[in-house]
C-alpha cells in the first residue's frame, strides 16, 4: 500500500504541498480522529503540518489490487506522529491504475540526474520524468479545505514545458472533488512519486481548467487542466 499526504495553509502564502510516506502504525482513536506513525514523509509537507498544523489529505492506494481511498480533515505533524481530525472518506473508483513498475524508465533516468532539489522550472531530466510517467498524486485546495487523488494514464498523458503543465481530465468517479478546489481556487500541487526509489518530483502552482469540444472519444471529457508552474521541488 502507497501513502501520500497533502497540507494546504489557510493563510499566509496559502501554500499547498504534498509528499510519499511509509505508514509505520496506525491507532484509530474514534470515529473522527486518526493517528498514523509515519516515516520519510517529505519536508514540504512536514513543515506546513507542523505548528498549529492545517488542512490535510490521505490518500493510500494499493497498485497491485486497485485500491484507493481519501481521507480529509484538519491534521498536525510532530515527532514522526500524524494527527488528523477526519471531516470525510471515501472510497474511489480503480480507474487509470498500474503498477509502479510501469514507471520504471522515467523513474531511472530522473534518478540519475543531477537533483536541482527546489526551482521555479522545470529542467530537461524533471520534463522527462513527467511525460514518461504513467500517473502522479494530485493535490488542491479551497475553503472547503484540501484533497489529494490519483490521476493516470499511457506515458505521455501529462505534456510538460518549462513552465507548465498540461493533461486531459479523464471521467473518474463523478465527484468532482477536485474540478470543485480547482474552480474555487486553483491552487495545486502534483507529485510524481518515487515510490520507495530516488527521489519524488513535486511540482505546485496554479491550475486553469480548459474547456474544449469532446470529440466522441471514450476517455474525452471535454476538460483539461493546465498548470501554471510555481515551484519545482525534489525530496
Amino acid at each position: 500500500m502507497s501513502f501520500y499526504l497533502a497540507a494546504a495553509e489557510e493563510s499566509g502564502e496559502r501554500r499547498v504541498r504534498v509528499a510519499e510516506a511509509r505508514v509505520e502504525e496506525v491507532d484509530i482513536v474514534s470515529s473522527t480522529v486518526l493517528e498514523l506513525g509515519l516515516q520519510g514523509l517529505g519536508k514540504s509537507v512536514a513543515e506546513l503540518l507542523s505548528g498549529g498544523g492545517s488542512n490535510a489529505a490521505i490518500l493510500a492506494i494499493d497498485y497491485i489490487d486497485k485500491l484507493r481511498i481519501r481521507v480529509n480533515g484538519k491534521g498536525k505533524f510532530r515527532d514522526g506522529r500524524l494527527h488528523l481530525e477526519v471531516e470525510e472518506s471515501f472510497g474511489n473508483c480503480n480507474l487509470y491504475i498500474s503498477r509502479p513498475e510501469t514507471d520504471l524508465v522515467a523513474r531511472e533516468a530522473f534518478a540519475g540526474a543531477k537533483s536541482s532539489v527546489t526551482g521555479v522550472k522545470l529542467t530537461d531530466a524533471e520534463r522527462e520524468r513527467i511525460e514518461g510517467a504513467h500517473r502522479f498524486i494530485f493535490a488542491t485546495a479551497s475553503a472547503r479545505g484540501a484533497d489529494v487523488s490519483h490521476r493516470g494514464g499511457e506515458a505521455g498523458f501529462v505534456q510538460a514545458s518549462e513552465r507548465e503543465l498540461a493533461f486531459p481530465d479523464y471521467p473518474g468517479n463523478n465527484m468532482f472533488a477536485t474540478l470543485g478546489n480547482l474552480f474555487d481556487d486553483g491552487r495545486c500541487a502534483l507529485l510524481f512519486p518515487a515510490l520507495g526509489e530516488g527521489r519524488s518530483l513535486q511540482v505546485t502552482g496554479r491550475a486553469q481548467i480548459e474547456m474544449h469540444a469532446a470529440n466522441g472519444a471514450v476517455l474525452d471529457t471535454g476538460r483539461s487542466i493546465r498548470v501554471a508552474i510555481e515551484h519545482v521541488i525534489e525530496e
